[in-house]
């Protein structure tokens, strides 16, 4: 069995790799002494050739373990249930409505692949984000993936429509 710091590891590896090599935008990760129910920081950039920072950014907490976060429930076929329990959502949520921008949830299933685990990724400040029958549990869409398309999501998200970005 993969230890937890492991499983951590893989998660962030996972967010990273994507953010900062498929769209070409920042990462910045919080050491563990700094984590305050955030692992990181996407800074939203824009362009290939020299990035342009947008002044997005996207606040996020990284889940990684079918075998310990991920509990689907059959009346909610079209969402990944991520267990986390009332008392850490409780604790949790109002720092995710504090940080000065948005704040998602992305969570990473390293038992179909440790190389290329696939996740998905859901708005922490969404009204329907906590299940209505287990309020320990966050509910993420199945269509949320979280990939290379993702980025125009994240500019949504910010605020950064594509008029508004710099030039």
């Amino acid at each position: 069995m993969t230890s937890n710091r492991v499983k951590e590891r893989i998660g962030i590896n996972r967010v990273s790799t994507i953010v900062e090599n498929l769209w070409e935008c920042g990462w910045q990760e919080y050491a563990a002494q700094n984590d305050d129910a955030i692992d990181g920081v996407i800074l939203m950039r824009r362009g290939s050739k020299r990035p342009i920072d947008t002044g997005g950014l996207v606040f996020v907490q990284v889940k990684c373990g079918a075998n310990g976060y991920r509990q689907d429930q059959a009346q909610y076929p079209r969402h990944i249930g991520i267990q986390l329990g009332k008392g850490y959502i409780d604790s949790h949520m109002p720092r995710w409505h504090r940080v000065p921008g948005p704040a998602v949830l992305i969570f990473v299933d390293d038992s179909v692949s440790k190389d290329c685990p696939p996740a998905w990724w859901v708005n922490l400040r969404h009204e329907n984000v906590i299940s209505p029958t287990n309020q320990g549990m966050i509910l993420i869409p199945k269509t949320q993936i979280f990939s290379h398309h993702t980025k125009g999501d994240f500019r949504k998200i910010c605020g950064l429509g594509s008029s508004e970005l710099p030039r």
